[in-house]
């Protein structure tokens, strides 16, 4: 069985930490982000199957990060599936995930069920 990483980016821990409870059913190594930086920076030093993150983070917001992971030059890197967190359910949010190579938007507040349901949707790819 293949061991699957999960980086979860938000600013906030106690979210972090409920998200990891969540997805503790799927056996994941899952490893957190204060910021979009250094979410960055763990993307780029380890091999990851699935990267989750908030959009709203003080610095660079999951936005950016998802720019700047699509335009990393290894494959790698680049084409790690990645799920944005927001409440903001305007369209333009939607627009705007998709413009940066976002794979899923989903909107707070999160269930367990969907969020497991999406992330092996994801970790099954790969």
């Amino acid at each position: 069985m293949t061991q699957h990483t999960i980086l979860i980016a938000d600013d906030s821990s106690s979210v972090r930490s409920i998200l990891k409870v969540y997805l503790n059913p799927l056996r994941a190594e899952v490893l957190e982000a204060d910021t979009g930086e250094r979410a960055l920076r763990l993307a780029k030093l380890m091999p990851l199957s699935l990267m989750i993150s908030d959009i709203n983070m003080p610095g660079m917001d999951g936005l950016t990060l998802v720019e700047q992971v699509r335009r990393d030059t290894r494959p790698s890197v680049a084409g790690v599936p990645v799920i944005l967190l927001t409440s903001d359910k305007s369209a333009a949010a939607q627009a705007r995930m998709r413009e940066v190579g976002a794979d899923e938007l989903l909107y707070k507040p999160i269930s367990a069920d969907a969020l497991v349901a999406i992330a092996t949707r994801y970790l099954n790819k790969a």
